[in-house]
């Protein structure tokens, strides 16, 4: 009896689990919060370039819903950013597509992981999303390569301007030493 309860058991887990993961990001009503940017984005706050966070709000049929306003929150201590240059919360209307993007910069140089809390609020529904974010001293610097494709087309087009200049000339050599 008991080997006969535990796989029924565990089918009903992983089906709540499945269920709870389809769920995600999405409130009774079906409206959910897409993130298209700043999903595991990394700023540098040597360089003061960070990525905004760029959410759609879509409804039970996948469809961008306008006018919704969302809000951002970033954490007041340790790493973050701040929105419209001063402050850890805002709230924006999405537009035509749905779509809403607060302006961000850095607010510290603390570094390390944080997360940007989004909330979209419509007709009495509310529905909740995370971004996660990471905030680096440094930018890892570009390695410049010596010989690029160019450097190389360059170099194959110069030897043959002085093949050609040679053969022309007939191999003939003009110097003063030579007469």
């Amino acid at each position: 009896m008991r080997r006969r309860l535990r796989p029924s058991l565990c089918c009903l887990l992983c089906w709540q689990l499945v269920v709870a993961s389809l769920l995600w990001g999405q409130d009774s009503s079906g409206l959910r919060i897409a993130v298209l940017t700043g999903e595991g984005a990394t700023n540098y706050v040597d360089t003061g370039r960070a990525t905004a966070p760029v959410v759609q709000v879509l409804d039970a049929q996948g469809e961008p819903v306008a006018g919704v306003e969302v809000t951002f929150v970033s954490p007041t201590s340790g790493p973050s950013v701040t929105f419209f240059g001063a402050t850890h919360r805002t709230a924006i209307q999405t537009d035509q597509e749905g779509r809403a993007q607060p302006a961000l910069t850095l607010s510290n140089t603390y570094e390390g992981p944080f997360s940007i809390e989004v909330t979209a609020n419509h007709n009495g529904h509310s529905v909740n999303a995370a971004i996660l974010q990471n905030n680096a001293a440094t930018e890892a610097p570009k390695k410049k390569k010596f010989f690029t494709w160019r450097v190389i087309a360059g170099i194959a087009a110069a030897v043959t301007i002085v093949i050609i200049a040679i053969a022309r000339s007939g191999g003939d050599d003009p110097s003063p030493a030579a007469q």
